[in-house]
């Protein structure tokens, strides 16, 4: 499959469907996704991540971050 499919592809699905898109829980399929859930799924993945992080002690700036190509935004 080509670059330009797989975009073509993302798009239309990102267009009918844009939380299940980026997370895709078969049960959630069809626009089934609570907003307020499917962020928090967001939130606690990184924070586990951050928790990670602060375990090994490795140097991380919190300060701002870009983010472009999110999807919905969900990890940003």
């Amino acid at each position: 499959m080509s670059l330009a499919a797989v975009r073509r592809t993302f798009e239309k699905l990102g267009r009918e469907d844009p939380m299940y898109t980026v997370l895709s829980w078969k049960r959630r399929r069809h626009n089934r996704w609570d907003p307020e859930e499917f962020f928090q799924t967001g939130r606690r993945e990184i924070e586990g991540v951050l928790r990670y992080v602060d375990a090994r002690r490795l140097p991380l700036a919190r300060r701002r971050a870009l983010d472009f190509g999110c999807g919905v935004g969900r990890l940003s």
